[in-house]
């Protein structure tokens, strides 16, 4: 503010000489030599304000160099701040946590054997600590108050191995046992799919605790015939998951009622620059339907629905292969992320799967400066800045171009991890900021 009213008052001064010198008649009573001595005398104050301009920007020039070294400390002492934190929670974690020997059993059924289902009590409350709702102490394993990644990779690591071969589980009594031998019980595949899945899980789990006459009971999930369904019967369909009729012995002379279908899809190469051509999309086809399968591949279909349109890049039908590549099927000339799609259709069964391409641009190294904000170093507001819009598109309302530093017209991971990996660093050692 105080410069532009020094270049006005400059500006005004230097007019008013001319206005008078050129558009006023002097006075008779005015001499040259008295013109003359106010002219010098304007200049001189023109020269004083000129120096006092010069001084007046030498001192912004510093004290912006002092923000610039100011937001550099705060980065520098935040970072180590942090640092200094994640150190002394580890420590902590350290000094708190048992040796793995003297974790919990983790047979956390105690069904005698470390099976799926326990392995899904603990899949199922990751994240999840004391005091939350579903937060099971028998899977903190570890006995640190949360259920984390830890706990789920201990009882992982013993999956298939009886309790009394796990030392920690020396002492645990197994729960009550089968009111038959095994070898006598009902087929596991309560649905008829063909297999034992989730869905013959939840058949049984949902009607636990139930007997014959009650609501919730159902005769097939009772597997032992003992008129209740327990935890007995819930650990033997567990025990196996996954397995098909013709790898069950109680399953023999058992027909497929309700088979079932799925397929996944690939795409090779998944990401690269524009044009990207020559995109292979593989298939793969499960499931317990059986039969010939009609494939349809889509370079670009992101909805969920299983019926065919003619917008398709390959489509075969009767192929006895649960695998099929569709060899150079999808060619992109601009960026952007596609969604690759494959419909499979078995008897009377349909089933879809997606997945991303994402075609870029430019190299990173010909990305965006990540000094998002301008302001010399790459710093947590340039971070916020494209963080804060991660999931947005070009069109929409929380989408910042600045912060689109790959040029595909979306903001992704892949734009917040470029910015991150600078984090800390000035713009002027970044190549990317010398354009």
């Amino acid at each position: 503010m105080v410069l532009k009213k020094i270049f006005l008052l400059i500006t005004f001064l230097t007019a008013l000489i001319w206005f008078s010198v050129l558009g006023t008649k002097v006075t008779k009573a005015q001499t040259m030599e008295e013109l003359s001595a106010q002219i010098s005398a304007l200049q001189t104050k023109i020269a004083a304000y000129q120096k006092e301009l010069t001084e007046l920007q030498a001192r912004i020039s510093v004290i912006q160099n002092e923000i610039i070294k100011l937001r550099t400390e705060m980065a520098e002492l935040l970072r180590k701040q942090i640092s200094l934190v994640q150190n002394q929670i580890a420590q902590l974690q350290a000094q708190l946590a048992k040796p793995e020997s003297e974790w919990k059993c983790p047979d956390i059924n105690r069904d005698g054997q470390v099976d799926m289902k326990d392995i899904g009590v603990v899949s199922g409350i990751v994240n999840v600590c004391s005091g939350q709702a579903n937060y099971n102490a028998a899977a903190d394993v570890d006995y640190d108050n949360c259920i984390t990644k830890t706990d789920l990779d201990y009882v992982t690591k013993y999956f298939g191995k009886k309790m009394a071969d796990i030392a920690q589980c020396k002492g645990v009594v197994i729960t009550k046992p089968l009111a038959k031998p095994e070898s006598e019980c009902k087929c596991p595949d309560l649905d008829g799919s063909g297999q034992v899945d989730m869905k013959d899980i939840g058949l049984v789990s949902g009607a636990v605790n139930t007997c014959s006459g009650q609501a919730k009971y159902i005769a097939s999930a009772d597997v032992d015939s003992s008129g209740c369904i327990d935890e007995a019967d819930l650990n033997y369909v567990t025990k196996y998951f996954g397995k098909k009729l013709g790898e069950i012995n109680q399953c023999k002379g058992v027909v497929i009622t309700n088979p079932t279908l799925w397929v996944t899809i690939s795409a090779e190469p998944s990401s690269g620059m524009m044009p990207l051509n020559d995109v292979d999309l593989i298939a793969n086809v499960g499931g317990t339907a059986t039969g010939p399968v009609n494939y349809t591949f889509y370079c670009n279909r992101a909805d969920t629905g299983t019926n065919i349109t003619s917008n398709w890049c390959r489509k075969q039908d009767n192929v006895n292969l649960n695998s099929l590549t569709a060899t150079d099927c999808c060619d992109f000339a601009i960026t952007g992320t596609y969604t690759a799609k494959v419909i499979v259709e078995r008897g009377s069964l349909q089933a879809e799967a997606r997945t991303s391409i994402k075609v870029s641009s430019k190299p990173e190294t010909e990305w965006k400066c990540p000094d998002i904000d301008n302001n010399g170093q790459v710093d947590m507001r340039d971070i916020g800045l494209v963080s804060g819009a991660t999931n947005t598109c070009s069109g929409q309302a929380n989408y910042n171009a600045a912060a689109d530093v790959d040029y595909d017209n979306c903001i992704t991971m892949s734009d917040v991890n470029y910015v991150t990996k600078y984090f800390g660093k000035k713009a002027g050692d970044i190549s990317q900021c010398a354009r």
